[in-house]
């Protein structure tokens, strides 16, 4: 994943702590820097992307490079509650492309996302037999829920 002119690159070195932008390139650079320095890097950034290996040590080569992974966090799941006059409402299909949960008495619902389906984001479908039907992007790594109020 490579991030553009969003968000900042953390360095840990010698007990300091440096903090660049990225640029449009998606890349970071730190100033005074020695090949064989130890840094630890981390990203700051306003969605949940995070470091893969937040632990790693990363030493400073001829090169000076360092490439530094990242992931979006929280897209493994979409859940929420369909509501209908300000009660919930069950038996609501919910549906993401194959995937489908039905909402349960509580009307919550609660789709697993896999690996190879993650995105930024979803569109979430929502039917019931007497209702309209609504089709709703999700963003999951918000954390927030996806409430949805169904109309007949």
């Amino acid at each position: 994943m490579i991030l553009r002119e969003q968000g900042y690159v953390i360095m840990d070195i010698l007990g300091e702590r440096k903090r660049e932008s990225i640029t449009e390139k998606g890349q970071a650079t730190f100033q005074n820097l020695h090949i064989g320095d130890r840094v630890l890097l981390n990203i700051d950034f306003s969605e949940p992307y995070k470091a893969i290996y937040p632990d790693s040590v990363h030493v400073i080569t001829e090169d000076r490079r360092i490439y530094l992974p990242v992931a979006l966090e929280g897209i493994n799941k979409v859940q929420g509650m369909v509501l209908y006059n300000e009660k919930p409402l069950s038996g609501v299909i919910v549906k993401i492309d194959k995937l489908i949960d039905t909402s349960n008495e509580t009307g919550n619902y609660y789709i697993s996302i896999p690996d190879s389906l993650q995105s930024k984001e979803y569109q979430v479908q929502f039917y019931k037999p007497e209702f309209k039907s609504k089709v709703v992007t999700a963003y999951p790594q918000t954390g927030q829920p996806l409430n949805i109020i169904l109309e007949k």
